[in-house]
C-alpha cells in the first residue's frame, strides 16, 4: 500500500505533461474511491498531496534526491509483484550475478512506473476523443 502512493504520484506527474493535472487527479480519485473504497482512496490521496508537498520547492539538490527516493519506491510494487509471481510459479532466480539481476529488475520496475503513466495518458486521451464524438452525435 505504500508503494501505491508513489506510482500514482509519478503517473500524475507524467499525465500532467499532457493532460490537465487536477482534472485527472480528480477522475483517478473518484476511481480509486470506487475500486478501494473510500478510506483506502482518502489514505492514497492524502500521500499524494503530502509527497506533491515534499517533492515541491526547497532546494534542486534536495529536490532530485527525493524524487529518486520516490521512483524506488513506485518501482517496489511492481518488483515485489514480479519477486511474488516468480515465488508462486516456481522460476529459477537468474544464474549470473545477483547485482546484475538486482539492477535488471529496477530498471524494469522503473520502465512499468513510466508505462502505468503512459497508459493514463493513453486513457485520458481515449476519453476526451470519446466525449468528444458523443457530443458531435
Amino acid at each position: 500500500m505504500f508503494s501505491l502512493a508513489p506510482v500514482t504520484y509519478i503517473a500524475l506527474i507524467v499525465a500532467g505533461v499532457f493532460i490537465d493535472e487536477l482534472a485527472m487527479a480528480h477522475r483517478l480519485y473518484t476511481v480509486l474511491n470506487n475500486v478501494v473504497g473510500p478510506e483506502a482512496a482518502s489514505f492514497i490521496e492524502k500521500s499524494v498531496l503530502s509527497l506533491e508537498q515534499s517533492t515541491s520547492g526547497g532546494a534542486f539538490f534536495t529536490s532530485v534526491i527525493s524524487f529518486i527516493a520516490l521512483l524506488l519506491a513506485a518501482s517496489g510494487v511492481f518488483f515485489n509483484l514480479q519477486t511474488s509471481l516468480n515465488t508462486i510459479w516456481h522460476v529459477p532466480p537468474p544464474e549470473h550475478s545477483e547485482t546484475k539481476a538486482f539492477i535488471k529488475d529496477r530498471l524494469v520496475s522503473f520502465v512499468m512506473v513510466i508505462g502505468v503513466a503512459m497508459l493514463l495518458v493513453v486513457a485520458a486521451t481515449a476519453a476526451i476523443i470519446l466525449n468528444f464524438l458523443d457530443s458531435l452525435f
